[in-house]
Protein backbone atom coordinates (compact mmCIF):
# COMPACT_ATOMS: atom_id res chain seq x y z
CA UNK A 1 0.00 0.00 0.00
CA UNK A 2 1.15 3.52 -1.06
CA UNK A 3 0.90 6.18 1.69
CA UNK A 4 1.62 9.53 2.31
CA UNK A 5 1.77 11.28 5.16
CA UNK A 6 1.05 14.70 6.74
CA UNK A 7 3.62 16.85 8.55
CA UNK A 8 5.81 15.38 10.83
CA UNK A 9 5.00 15.86 14.24
CA UNK A 10 1.23 16.95 13.81
CA UNK A 11 -0.31 13.56 15.52
CA UNK A 12 -1.39 12.23 12.08
CA UNK A 13 -0.44 8.52 10.63
CA UNK A 14 -0.37 8.42 7.12
CA UNK A 15 -3.13 8.39 4.66
CA UNK A 16 -3.61 5.62 2.44
CA UNK A 17 -3.03 6.80 -1.49
CA UNK A 18 -4.99 3.92 -2.49
CA UNK A 19 -9.02 3.41 -2.66
CA UNK A 20 -8.70 0.01 -0.78
CA UNK A 21 -6.77 1.34 2.02
CA UNK A 22 -9.50 4.31 2.74
CA UNK A 23 -12.31 2.08 2.44
CA UNK A 24 -10.59 0.09 4.88
CA UNK A 25 -10.49 2.70 7.09
CA UNK A 26 -13.93 3.72 6.80
CA UNK A 27 -15.34 0.16 7.07
CA UNK A 28 -12.83 0.35 10.25
CA UNK A 29 -14.19 3.44 11.27
CA UNK A 30 -17.91 2.56 11.45
CA UNK A 31 -17.82 -1.15 11.96
CA UNK A 32 -14.92 -2.00 14.24
CA UNK A 33 -15.25 -3.30 17.98
CA UNK A 34 -12.74 -2.36 19.32
CA UNK A 35 -12.65 1.48 20.62
CA UNK A 36 -8.50 1.53 19.79
CA UNK A 37 -8.89 0.60 16.15
CA UNK A 38 -11.90 3.15 15.47
CA UNK A 39 -10.17 6.30 17.01
CA UNK A 40 -6.80 5.13 14.86
CA UNK A 41 -9.18 5.10 11.53
CA UNK A 42 -10.28 8.48 12.21
CA UNK A 43 -7.05 10.05 13.35
CA UNK A 44 -5.93 8.72 9.56
CA UNK A 45 -9.12 9.86 7.68
CA UNK A 46 -9.54 13.24 9.53
CA UNK A 47 -7.37 14.99 7.16
CA UNK A 48 -9.50 14.10 4.70
CA UNK A 49 -12.06 15.86 5.56
CA UNK A 50 -10.05 19.06 6.90
CA UNK A 51 -7.06 19.67 4.92
CA UNK A 52 -7.17 21.44 1.42
CA UNK A 53 -3.70 19.30 0.98
CA UNK A 54 -6.16 16.22 0.71
CA UNK A 55 -8.35 16.93 -2.38
CA UNK A 56 -7.36 15.25 -4.98
CA UNK A 57 -7.18 12.08 -2.57
CA UNK A 58 -11.25 13.04 -2.23
CA UNK A 59 -11.79 13.51 -5.65
CA UNK A 60 -10.23 10.19 -6.10
CA UNK A 61 -12.64 8.08 -3.42
CA UNK A 62 -15.16 10.27 -5.50
CA UNK A 63 -14.74 9.38 -8.39
CA UNK A 64 -13.86 5.27 -7.38
CA UNK A 65 -16.77 5.42 -5.27
CA UNK A 66 -18.48 1.66 -5.87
Amino acid sequence: MTTTTDSPGNGFASIPNDLDGIERLCEQLYTAQDSTIRKHAESVLFPLSTNPRHLSQGTMILENAK
